[in-house]
């Protein structure tokens, strides 16, 4: 059981360490001139399996977009 544990904590890790990469640089990664842009980013697949993603507010004119990632429920 402790293995399993251990494999989360690693996916979490990995997970954080990604997003606190994004928002130290986020000219590296936040650069969209739509919301196809922001979901076709290679980028989110370095996160963990499990993470999940949404976007909105480029397509209907707006210059700044919200993303939410999240990982297996935690915000």
């Amino acid at each position: 059981m402790s293995n399993l544990i251990d494999f989360k904590q690693a996916q979490l890790k990995q997970f954080d360490l990604l997003a606190l990469d994004i928002l130290a640089y986020p000219e590296r990664y936040l650069q969209f001139d739509s919301i196809a842009d922001f979901y076709q980013a290679q980028w989110l697949d370095d996160f963990p399996k499990g993470t999940t993603w949404c976007s909105t507010g480029l397509d209907d004119g707006a210059e700044h977009f919200y993303a939410k990632l999240n990982f297996m429920g935690i915000i």
